[in-house]
């Protein structure tokens, strides 16, 4: 089957796919990173329907339990509700003027249709952009020019021997490359951002090169304060176990 299927991302979002298959669409993705976009707009459209009620049913059950018992993920559901909302509240605040009158001297039906063509242009002009630019659960385009590389090693202890780093103006995205274990094996690895406040800043794939694994974080989630890194590994032995924490301290 070829890679990137509708019914594959649906899968890999659900975290329903095997690791061999896994591995494959997230080597992909490593080598087209066009295909993040694919499956951003898949998660963003998933989302959206559940938030309107017409999700299918059989995908349902699982999207409830990966979503809504994820910190990250259910925040982006509570957006896709406020986005839905302020659609509504906006449509619904249009003083009446000159389509009023128009609308008038039309049918019901075209009433109904001009009005669901105000409420899509609304939302693609004014609150599109702000979905859009939400933090994603999963990788950035690996294409960003705004973006700071920093290496890290396990086992660093936070605090004075811990990595600081600092954020340049017009930084977009920090792509941490993490030194592995000698233990580590597995082709791909989950990344867990903390706080000591907050256990789930944000998750997301780091794909395993030579001896590093890198992961691409969105620089607006790093204000200052302390953080680790989790990295836990993919393969069908090592899923969702620490395989080695990483310590760092923004500064401002």
């Amino acid at each position: 089957m070829p890679l990137g299927t509708d019914e594959q991302i649906v899968r890999y979002l659900l975290d329903e796919m095997n690791g061999e298959e896994r591995s494959a669409l997230e080597e992909h993705l490593s080598r087209e990173p066009s295909f993040f976009e694919v499956i951003a707009s898949a998660e963003d459209d998933m989302i959206m329907r559940y938030v309107r009620g017409d999700l299918e049913s059989r995908l349902l059950p699982r999207f409830t339990e990966v979503y809504l018992n994820s910190p990250s993920k259910r925040a982006r559901v509570e957006q896709a509700r406020s986005l839905q909302q302020a659609v509504r509240d906006t449509v619904r605040s249009r003083k009446p003027g000159l389509f009023s009158r128009l609308f008038a001297a039309k049918s019901p039906g075209f009433r109904v249709a001009m009005l669901s063509a105000a409420a899509i242009l609304v939302l693609i002009a004014v609150l599109w952009p702000w979905w859009r630019n939400r933090p994603f659960s999963q990788q950035p385009s690996l294409q960003d020019t705004s973006q700071l590389r920093v290496s890290l090693s396990p086992g660093l202890v936070r605090g004075g021997a811990g990595v600081q780093i600092s954020l340049p103006s017009g930084t977009r995205q920090v792509q941490f490359e993490l030194t592995l274990p000698k233990q580590a094996t597995d082709e791909s690895y989950r990344v867990i951002l903390k706080t000591p406040e907050k256990p789930d800043v944000w998750s997301g794939l780091a794909v395993h090169k030579g001896l590093t694994a890198t992961v691409r974080i969105p620089a607006n989630l790093l204000v200052a304060g302390d953080y680790t890194l989790e990295l836990q590994g993919r393969g069908a032995d090592t899923s969702g176990e620490d395989i080695a924490i990483y310590y760092l301290r923004v500064m401002k």
